[in-house]
């Protein structure tokens, strides 16, 4: 069930729709960000759009999260990576999953800076799964390949 069924494991995102709207989210280790680059923050996701205008974000902080610069913002099919779904369970296969990678150069980078991944859902008791693996923190060293920080 993970990232292109490449290991049996993904973080599964199901927001809690007993309310109008709902956000869940992680916030990942600060890291250094200050020396060399170009930078990107790369995920893999399996998500079928169902109506909803769900949001998938990512923004940044170097201000230990007091502020927050939005750096990739995608809203319903924008970020599916299957046709749409109807049925009430979707689990993932290799063919669901695609690679999203966000290239960071073009903001400033210090050297403990935050990164938040949110998904945020806008109506109520609407089903939303969303399968996310492999994130990636780095600076690119070749194509397709990433260092870590």
């Amino acid at each position: 069930m993970g990232g292109y069924e490449a290991s049996k494991k993904a973080y599964w995102f199901a927001p809690s729709h007993n309310y109008v709207s709902s956000a869940d989210g992680i916030i990942f280790d600060p890291v250094d960000l200050s020396s060399g680059g170009p930078f990107h923050f790369s995920f893999d996701l399996a998500y079928c759009y169902r109506g909803t205008e769900d949001t998938l974000r990512v923004q940044m902080s170097e201000y230990c999260g007091a502020s927050w610069k939005e750096v990739y913002s995608k809203v319903g099919k924008q970020f599916s990576s299957c046709q749409t779904q109807t049925s009430s369970w979707f689990k993932p296969k290799a063919e669901h999953w695609s690679t999203e990678v966000i290239d960071l150069s073009e903001h400033s980078l210090g050297s403990s800076v935050l990164v938040k991944w949110e998904l945020a859902t806008a109506k109520k008791s609407l089903i939303t799964d969303l399968f996310v693996d492999n994130f990636n923190i780095g600076n690119v060293t070749g194509i397709g390949e990433f260092s870590d920080q």
